[in-house]
């Protein structure tokens, strides 16, 4: 059993957009400074669970706790990069700016003090992009956006980072040094990644969580096709199923 807190427990949670089952009867716990990697087919349910613990959409079953209160009221303390980010090329928006829309919750009106551009600096430093703070985003490569999404995501001091698709777009060297980064933050907090990139995740991500309409955490190892396949309908590499199962032992539907 892990001994560590849990900041996410979910239990007997469905949810459906219409008659459309997405979730069904989900119990899951994800702990502090735990590294997880959210894998399974697209329209399998990993996007619905990624709102869920954000807050945008609610369970019409069952119930979900972040950091042991509501997901919308525990929103300050989870830092999120979205898998795309609209931006027009032409707009002269910098760095800087892009960073500090991550403290527009505690400045709805959009007036950032020295302490919040001190901290977007901090938050740059950790992804190793301070020295470019004045250069317009429009001029960077897409691995250097990469890296200012993720600051963004770091600027509010979160206790749960959360990326979706972060590697997506990106070529091999800048995922290498991006999971470099991910390694020294989840140092300080829970990691949750949504990929679909399954070779690499098994080595740098702890614990895996298979969401195809029912949900299922494991360890990441070398693994079992049969076990992928049954998430995936594919032979792919990737997950080994004999830990962190319930007594009953679970299956993928």
């Amino acid at each position: 059993m892990d001994s560590r807190r849990t900041i996410i427990e979910i239990e007997n949670l469905s949810f459906s957009y219409g008659e459309m089952p997405v979730l069904i009867d989900v119990n899951l716990k994800i702990h502090e400074k735990e590294s997880v990697c959210i894998i399974g087919p697209n329209g399998g349910g990993k996007s619905t669970l990624l709102n869920l613990i954000l807050g945008l959409i609610k369970p019409q079953k069952g119930s979900i706790k972040v950091f042991g209160e509501s997901p919308d009221k525990a929103r300050g303390r989870i830092g999120y990069m979205p898998q795309y980010t609209q931006f027009d090329p032409a707009f002269p928006v910098t760095v800087m700016d892009i960073v500090l829309m991550g403290r527009v919750e505690k400045h709805l009106f959009g007036f950032y003090n020295k302490n919040d551009k001190k901290l977007a600096l901090e938050a740059l430093s950790e992804t190793g992009m301070e020295a470019l703070a004045k250069r317009h985003f429009s001029e960077l490569s897409g691995g250097q956006r990469q890296r200012v999404l993720i600051s963004r995501a770091l600027v509010c001091a979160p206790e749960l980072l959360l990326l979706d698709e972060p590697t997506a777009n990106v070529d091999p060297a800048v995922q290498e040094q991006f999971y470099v980064t991910l390694e020294r933050l989840n140092r300080k907090m829970a990691v949750i990644i949504v990929s679909h990139d399954l070779g690499v995740m098994s080595q740098k991500i702890e614990s895996a969580v298979c969401v195809n309409r029912y949900v299922n955490i494991h360890p990441t190892s070398e693994l079992d096709g049969t076990t992928i396949q049954k998430v995936y309908g594919a032979n792919l590499r990737m997950i080994r199923h004999d830990h962190r199962c319930s007594g009953e032992g679970h299956c993928h539907e």
